[in-house]
């Protein structure tokens, strides 16, 4: 990604008050999509144009997010995308199988949006370097 470009995060949640609170925290720094589903979460993590990172709810109807994110890492297109849990669901029961389903964080809510903004700024920072520095072995290896 070159400098000007911004990192893309999809903002994955069905409560409509939170989608429009992290939006705007983030939509300044990054470029933002929303989804009020699994299913739609899953239809732009596929489409041609995927997200950088996803903040992902937990409870949601139809499919919860533990289901949309063992899905994202299921999948070869999507499983490189880091998925960050942001959720009311605080046992540690909940917080464990975030992570074995493939999130990388887990935010609690009520969100602390200074946190928030760190989580997903460090990450996209870690995601970047990592990929530079990958690009850069690929050019010293041809």
């Amino acid at each position: 990604m070159n400098e000007n470009q911004k990192d893309t995060v999809l903002i994955v949640d069905d409560t409509r008050s939170i989608c429009i609170l992290v939006n705007a925290a983030l939509k300044n720094t990054f470029n933002t999509q929303i989804a009020n589903d699994g299913e739609e979460a899953l239809k732009i993590a596929f489409s041609d144009n995927p997200p950088d990172l996803i903040l992902l709810d937990v409870m949601m109807p139809k499919m919860d997010g533990y289901e949309v994110c063992a899905r994202l890492k299921a999948d070869q297109r999507t499983k490189h995308i880091p998925v960050i849990f942001v959720t009311a669901k605080t046992q540690f029961a909940d917080i464990k199988k975030g992570f074995e389903v493939g999130g990388i964080d887990y935010i609690m809510k009520p969100i602390n949006l200074p946190d928030l903004m760190t989580r997903v700024t460090a990450r996209l920072n870690l995601e970047n370097a990592m990929k530079a520095n990958q690009d850069l072995r690929n050019k010293l290896n041809k």
